[in-house]
C-alpha cells in the first residue's frame, strides 16, 4: 500500500516530476472520494433508469483503480486515461442529465487538465470543445431532449457564455504558471549543472 502512496521526491529537477506526483494525488483522491460519490450517483441514475451512467460510473471507477496500481513511470498513459475518462464522463452527464447533473462541472476541468498533463495547444483545443459541447445543449433544449422541460436555449446560451469565459480564464492562468514553473525549472537546471562539472 506504501507504494502506491508513494511521491517521487518533490526537490527532483525533472520536467515531468511534478506531473507525475499530480497525477498521482489526483487518483489517489479519485479512488478514494470517487467511491463515496460512487454509492449515491449509481443509486440516482438506477432510480431513473439511466442504465448507461451506471454502466460507466461502475467502469470509471474500476479505471481509476487501476490507474493508481500503475507505477508512476506510465505517468502519460495514465494522464491520457484520466483525461478520457474526465471528458466521456462530462459528456454523458450533460447530454442525459442536462444541467441538474455533474456534466458540465466534468467538462470544465478539461482544458485546465490539458493544460497541466499535455501542451498549451491541447489545452486551447480543449476549451473549445468543450464550449462546443455546452453549448450544443441549446438543442437539447429545443427539442425536449433533457428530463428538464423548464430549461430554455437562451439560458443555456448565457450559461454557455458565462462557462467558456471562466473556463478560459482558468485555462489561462493554470498554463501561464505553469510556463513560468517550467522556466525556474530550466533555470535551476542551468545553474547547477556548471557547479556538478567543477
Amino acid at each position: 500500500m506504501k507504494e502506491f502512496l508513494k511521491l517521487p521526491s518533490p526537490n527532483s529537477t525533472h520536467p515531468n516530476a511534478w506531473k507525475r506526483n499530480i497525477i498521482h494525488v489526483l487518483l489517489i483522491f479519485a479512488s478514494c472520494f470517487g467511491f463515496l460519490i460512487y454509492i449515491p450517483s449509481v443509486y440516482l441514475a438506477w432510480q431513473q433508469k439511466l442504465g448507461e451512467v451506471v454502466i460507466l460510473d461502475t467502469l470509471a471507477l474500476l479505471l481509476v483503480w487501476f490507474l493508481l496500481l500503475l507505477p508512476n513511470r506510465f505517468y502519460k498513459p495514465k494522464s491520457y486515461f484520466f483525461l478520457s475518462l474526465v471528458f466521456t464522463l462530462g459528456c454523458l452527464l450533460y447530454t442525459k442529465i442536462g444541467l441538474g447533473g455533474g456534466g458540465i462541472l466534468w467538462l470544465f476541468l478539461v482544458p485546465v487538465f490539458c493544460g497541466i498533463f499535455l501542451n498549451q495547444t491541447f489545452a486551447f483545443w480543449g476549451w473549445g470543445v468543450v464550449s462546443i459541447c455546452v453549448f450544443s445543449g441549446i438543442l437539447f433544449a429545443h427539442y425536449q431532449i433533457w428530463a428538464e422541460p423548464s430549461v430554455t436555449p437562451f439560458q443555456i446560451l448565457v450559461i454557455g457564455s458565462n462557462f467558456t469565459f471562466l473556463c478560459g480564464i482558468l485555462t489561462f492562468l493554470v498554463i501561464t504558471i505553469l510556463k513560468n514553473s517550467e522556466m525556474e525549472l530550466k533555470t535551476k537546471r542551468t545553474h547547477s549543472s556548471p557547479k556538478e562539472d567543477e
